[in-house]
């Protein structure tokens, strides 16, 4: 693999990890702040 082609790798995989943290971080945001205790819990 080429240095060019790792580093495109390397960003896509960045990303798609950055996405499903501030997916997570939002879900459980919301769900706390105006969840029931079992969204909460589900979360």
């Amino acid at each position: 693999m080429s240095r060019p082609a790792i580093r495109r790798t390397h960003a896509v995989a960045g990303s798609i990890a950055l996405l499903t943290t501030l997916t997570f971080w939002t879900s459980t945001v919301m769900s706390e702040l105006g969840g029931y205790p079992e969204t909460i819990v589900d979360v």
